[in-house]
């Protein structure tokens, strides 16, 4: 039995919705839940100088409980009290007391309310609840590392040295977006529990492949591995490899996935163009060669080198295909790239001697330049 003062103490506990800011109606999105949340744990975070750890926990709390449609269920139904570890409804514990199969109607009845029950488990297990030592007794590991977990999955890492500044609040923003529990930054799609980390390649690997080893670093509940990594010809930069089950720990018990993504490293003359599997590469001309045409020798990224020759006016803009000079494709090596040589600038002499002027006038006599 509870107290008078324990009763008055649950009367003047804010509700989930005023720890948000946040009204109960049919339009609440789990938008606004967001916005709402992120406004209420930024002003409370236990980091921050104003800080109130019992807020930070509270709406926290709140956001995860609002945001899941079974558990916001239960919480209006029953309350906090039927977030709790143990909590039987009373219309359970009045079927309990019955002999549950005296008519059919009941029967019915009371297959209904065991539908439920198990949702309801299914829901309160979700929000952090496991059964323990085969009681059938279950305790909450919902506390304050499990909060600042939660707020690390939403917001990532922040510094609130640098971000909150002056204390605009509202205005914060996580600038450097979600870590894994490395620091390392995770993809958009990532999942919780994975460990995503990048490796690099030079554009000569990517065109050959090769072979890596990377090390991966310990974490939580998890050793130093080293992983063995097969790049094969044509890759690109953003290419992702997935090891299922193998990063950390998530809080349904399961385990996230190793994530490892390729990034190139800058080549001093070729780019890998952002579609197919052409390479680029650009030209700057002296104005003698952009009109007379020039040729070039360009060693490849196989170590052999092609030459290219044009007898064409080059005008910054236009490109030249090499063909068969690109990239190998990534399902099939047999199919290359092409090599497109674009002119970026054609380079003028700051001053010319009299007769190279006359020379040029002459030369250009009778031309028909279009726009002159």
């Amino acid at each position: 039995m509870k107290n008078k003062r324990e009763e008055k103490k649950e009367e003047e506990k804010e509700s989930f919705y005023d720890a948000l800011g946040v009204k109960n109606t049919r339009d609440l999105s789990e938008k606004t839940l967001e916005r709402a949340y992120k406004k209420c744990a930024l002003k409370y975070h236990p980091d921050r100088p104003n800080g109130n750890a019992e807020k930070f926990l509270r709406c926290t709390k709140a956001f995860e409980t609002l945001r899941d449609t079974n558990l916001k269920a239960i919480y209006d139904k029953y309350g906090e009290e039927g977030l709790e570890p143990g909590f039987v409804p009373p219309q359970q514990q009045q079927f309990q007391q019955q002999q549950p199969f005296g008519g059919f109607q009941q029967q019915r009845e009371w297959a209904d309310q065991q539908r439920q029950q198990r949702q309801e488990r299914y829901a309160r297990r979700k929000f952090g609840f496991d059964t323990t030592g085969g009681t059938g007794a279950r305790t909450t590991s919902f506390g304050m590392d499990e909060a600042m977990r939660m707020f690390k999955e939403h917001f990532g890492d922040m510094d609130f040295g640098s971000e909150f500044g002056g204390g605009d609040v509202g205005g914060a923003t996580n600038k450097r977006g979600r870590r894994d529990a490395n620091g390392a930054p995770m993809p958009p799609d990532a999942s919780e529990g994975d460990r995503v980390f990048e490796f690099e390649c030079t554009l000569e690997e990517l065109y050959h492949g090769c072979s890596k080893q990377l090390r991966i670093p310990p974490t939580k509940g998890l050793q130093e591995e080293i992983v063995d990594l097969n790049i094969k010809p044509g890759w690109k930069s953003g290419t992702k490899l997935t090891y299922f089950g193998r990063g950390a720990p998530a809080r349904d018990g399961r385990r996230g996935n190793l994530v490892l993504i390729c990034k190139q490293v800058p080549h001093p003359i070729f780019r890998r163009a952002d579609k197919g599997n052409d390479l680029e590469f650009d030209v700057r001309l002296p104005v003698s060669r952009a009109l007379c045409g020039f040729r070039a020798t360009v060693k490849g990224l196989n170590g052999k080198s092609f030459e290219f020759d044009t007898r064409e006016v080059s005008t910054p803009g236009k490109t030249y295909v090499v063909k068969g000079k690109g990239m190998p494709d990534q399902h099939d090596a047999k199919i290359i790239g092409d090599c497109v040589i674009r002119i970026t600038e054609v380079i003028f002499p700051k001053s010319l001697a009299d007769n190279q002027r006359v020379g040029l006038k002459q030369a250009f006599n009778g031309i028909d330049i279009e726009g002159v």
